[in-house]
């Protein structure tokens, strides 16, 4: 038997300053049990995946979480009985949630757990052994709190089917009392799947459909059930009922004006219902709709009947996302390095020559004010591997923020305080990471586009040099408070500035090499503005600190350089970036992800990890001076 205290975990959360903005509403109270370790019935490979996946995004969004991971019938009853006893404190406006992953049944027209040490041989004996799941409801019953849900992922297979009384499938219908929402991984009387991959496909969906800002319980529901049907090729359909009386939404939304939430809430109801008549109407309502171009594809297809071609899997809070082409030399990329400072000192391009990986991004180093690399030259000794195929070079730059290092910056140029702006007017502010000499620009400016753009600016140096694209450094610039500020004053949309700035600058590459990529890092929120915009207007997404962080300027050698967890509150924890860069993925683009860790153990979990979700990870020091100490499997095994 395994606890996992997931209470005590929220505690600590709570000590380190972060207090998820949900659990400022009301309580949440969660228990989440994993029954997979039978031990006289079938055992289950994913019980205790989906049900810790569950647990650390219910943590995300501000629960209290009680863990329980292959329950005895005594551990169970335990549980369950705490749980009742936590909510009840909790009081009226606490809300609790229960989930179990296992195996379940039903007889007589009620449903019962199966705990791990359930052993039968006679049906009569099933309530002996099993937790009726009806339990559960008494407790959230006598607690007389306002919302609670049960979630059972537990219709997978009849384990007793040499008992001839068991021959019903999966799980009967509830009823609930008032304030109760009841969700089921399939059907009543179907049976859900286990799935081929570390989790269900119910499970899956519903962690990430979770994460939703601003989605009712309701809506999250429908969206699994929509995703879901597609996942398994309509084989599973998963069902619910309500007796909700009052609303109840798991992630915050996202600040929105009264006229914008109003626009949301429609299109979100008009894409759910799937109505020619409706979706006209909004788009007669709403022509410059962000959402237009989605409302025009549903139209599209209802008329045509090709409806099943719109499978979409996520609700909308920002449109859906294009598939761009993906370039073939992105795609075969399985390991990259990243190496931004010291390429100058004696022996570090042959080092990094002498490796396998097959990409780099590194400083071009042309444009520093007072030396420069010898560029042509680095580029020659990097561009190909040692066994002579070609290896993709990525020029690294900063295109939300100016450096005083540069060639570009006069001498009349004036740096920026944290309380007034520089001169040029584009100079805002300091970088807020702790990166001496940077400082966020007003990138919609001509005067700061100027320096990048057209025959003779930086992009097209880069290209002319011969690296194949670029890395967009600060593009999450547009989420800067004071860059937000500005652009407020100058009256345009600090995102689509950024979406239209990152066009130009491919543009401005292709013009010299139609071929030249472009690789933007971190604000992965940005997607949500204009999804079919922005993800045609790149080629792949970096990430960093999607586990570990470093301090910016830390020295190689220095402790705080990584295995920093500061900035993983709210959206952006481990488990919402999961969800948000899952958006880049659904469309094709790559996902290279570097993490800054010394630990060992930090180490290994994040290649265990970025190798699960499909990104082509790094890990090494956030100083960027050398080549890594801590190469991916693949390569420290060579």
């Amino acid at each position: 038997m395994i606890y996992k205290l997931r209470i005590l975990a929220f505690i600590l959360v709570l000590s380190a300053g972060v207090v998820p903005r949900a659990i400022l509403a009301e309580s949440r109270i969660a228990l989440v049990v994993g029954n997979g370790s039978y031990s006289s019935v079938l055992p289950l490979d994913n019980p205790e995946n989906d049900a810790t996946l569950i647990a650390e995004t219910l943590v995300d969004l501000g629960f209290a979480v009680t863990l329980l991971i292959d329950a005895s019938q005594a551990e169970l009853r335990q549980g369950i009985s705490q749980f009742g006893s936590d909510l009840r404190k909790a009081g009226q406006a606490g809300t609790g949630l229960f989930y179990y992953a296992g195996h379940a049944l039903q007889s007589f027209g009620n449903n019962y757990l199966l705990p791990v040490d359930a052993s039968l041989t006679d049906a009569a004996d099933l309530g002996l052994v099993a937790i009726e799941a009806e339990s559960v409801l008494r407790q959230m019953y006598s607690a007389k709190n306002r919302t609670n849900i049960v979630i059972l992922d537990a219709c997978r297979n009849n384990p007793f089917k040499t008992i001839p009384e068991f021959s019903d499938n999966g799980l009967a219908e509830m009823k609930a009392p008032a304030g109760t929402f009841l969700a089921y991984a399939t059907e009543p009387g179907g049976v859900a799947l286990d799935g081929l991959g570390d989790n269900s496909p119910f499970t899956q969906v519903l962690a990430r459909e979770m994460m939703t800002p601003g989605a009712p319980v309701e809506q999250v529901f429908k969206n699994v059930r929509v995703a879901v049907q597609a996942l398994t090729n309509q084989q599973q359909t998963p069902w619910d009922t309500s007796s909700l009386i009052s609303d109840f939404t798991f992630a915050v939304a996202e600040d929105l004006s009264s006229e914008d939430r109003a626009e949301l809430q429609l299109w979100n109801a008009d894409r759910s219902a799937r109505d020619l008549a409706q979706v006209k109407l909004f788009l007669e309502a709403y022509p410059q709709s962000r959402y237009a171009p989605d409302g025009q594809k549903l139209l599209a297809a209802l008329t045509e009947g090709t409806l099943s071609e719109f499978a979409d899997t996520e609700q909308t809070t920002v449109g859906r996302a294009a598939d761009p082409p993906v370039d073939e030399r992105l795609s075969n990329v399985q390991s990259w390095m990243f190496q931004l400072q010291e390429l100058d000192e004696d022996g570090a391009v042959e080092a990094l020559a002498a490796t396998a990986y097959d990409m780099f991004i590194i400083e071009a180093g042309y444009n520093f004010s007072d030396w420069s690399y010898n560029t042509p030259q680095i580029i020659d000794q990097l561009k190909e591997k040692p066994d002579g195929s070609p290896r993709v070079l990525i020029a690294y730059v900063d295109i939300g923020q100016a450096e005083d290092y540069r060639a570009y910056w006069q001498d009349d140029w004036v740096a920026p305080t944290k309380t007034s702006r520089g001169y040029p007017s584009f100079l805002i502010t300091i970088d807020p990471d702790g990166w001496s000499g940077n400082f966020p620009v007003a990138y919609w400016e001509e005067d700061w586009q100027s320096l990048w753009l057209g025959s003779n600016g930086i992009i097209a140096d880069l290209a002319r040099y011969g690296f194949d694209g670029v890395l967009l450094d600060w593009v999450e610039a547009y989420d800067d408070d004071l860059v937000r500020k500005a652009a407020k004053e100058a009256g345009v949309s600090p995102e689509l500035s950024m979406i239209a700035f990152i066009e130009k600058l491919g543009e401005a590459g292709k013009a010299v090499d139609p071929n030249f990529l472009v690789v933007a890092q971190n604000a992965i929120y940005l997607i949500d503005t204009d999804p079919d915009r922005y993800t045609s207007s790149i080629d792949a997404l970096a990430v960093e600190d999607t586990w570990f962080h470093g301090w910016g300027d830390s020295d190689w050698d220095d402790p705080d350089g990584g295995d920093q967890q500061y900035r993983h509150d709210d959206e952006y924890s481990t488990n919402a970036r999961f969800a948000q860069i899952a958006l880049y993925q659904k469309v094709g683009l790559p996902v290279f992800s570097v993490d800054y860790a010394l630990d060992k153990n930090n180490v290994s979990r994040v290649y265990s990890e970025a190798s699960n979700h499909g990104f082509v990870s790094l890990v090494t020091r956030v100083a960027l001076s050398k080549l890594t100490e801590t190469p991916p499997p693949r390569l420290a095994s060579d």
